[in-house]
């Protein structure tokens, strides 16, 4: 029996060692992103690595003086919410920094956070269309070309791209994704269908996933796939009576019946 206990006591020293590492590490923030505004001027979600202190974060979260803001949320997620009507005229420089719930100090970090409003447009360019992008700081700025029109243009919930339709004929319709960079420059632009199609709705959430409803010609029923933020594909076995919309929240979505909701 002795020999059991030997090992089992080393690995019951070594979890607890290992416990009271993690509880000592500090946190981090792992990831800080626009989020919808709400009731507010703009707002960004932070997530980070253990649950925060809610009166720490708010105690050393650094703005502009003259700025009204909310910190909103609990454990490692929460929201900072401009508030206030004075319209935003340059860009804000955010420090964010604080404790956790064990009282592990945040490394300290700035960010320079841009919440005045971006505008994506497209405009006719001979037979085919431009896509230009908007901001106070730069004005208006080409994209890329496309071909044919533009039959719908969505900016991702999360701004990090949009989707479009496109047609070159009233039948042949494509689906393209693009990828921009914060300062909305474009990093790469794809189809998402090898195939035109004739039919193509699209819906995006706060997360920026995208659902894109298509059929082809031969099809009696649209086929639905969702695509998540990070650009991966699951085909959805659902039928719809009409548009899918996702919910902005995340996680659900809106699917119309020939009957009804």
């Amino acid at each position: 029996m002795k020999r059991l206990w030997i090992p089992l006591t080393l690995a019951l020293a070594l979890a607890a060692v290992q416990q009271q590492w993690l509880q000592r590490r500090p946190p981090r923030l792992l990831a800080i992103e626009p989020a919808a505004a709400g009731s507010g001027l703009a707002a960004v979600e932070l997530q980070f690595s253990r649950p925060m202190d809610g009166a720490s974060l708010q105690a050393n979260l650094q703005l502009p003086a003259d700025q009204p803001h909310e910190l909103l949320g609990e454990g490692n997620r929460w929201r900072l919410q401009l508030s206030g009507t004075t319209p935003i005229s340059k860009p804000l420089t955010l420090q964010i920094a604080g404790v956790d719930q064990r009282g592990n100090a945040l490394e300290p970090s700035q960010w320079q956070w841009e919440p005045r409003p971006a505008l994506l447009a497209s405009r006719p360019a001979g037979e085919n269309e431009q896509l230009l992008s908007w901001q106070e700081a730069t004005g208006w700025q080409k994209l890329t070309n496309l071909s044919g029109s533009v039959h719908s243009l969505l900016p991702l919930g999360n701004g990090s791209g949009a989707a479009l339709v496109t047609a070159t004929d009233p039948l042949e319709k494509q689906v393209q994704r693009l990828r921009l960079s914060p300062d909305l420059t474009l990093i790469d632009q794809r189809p998402l269908e090898r195939e035109p199609v004739v039919f193509a709705s699209l819906s995006t959430n706060n997360a920026g996933d995208l659902l894109v409803q298509r059929s082809k010609l031969q099809q009696s029923y649209a086929q639905v796939e969702l695509w998540n933020a990070k650009g991966k594909r699951r085909q959805l076995p659902m039928t719809a009576g009409g548009p899918i919309r996702l919910v902005p929240q995340g996680g659900l979505a809106v699917v119309p019946e020939e009957d009804g909701i």
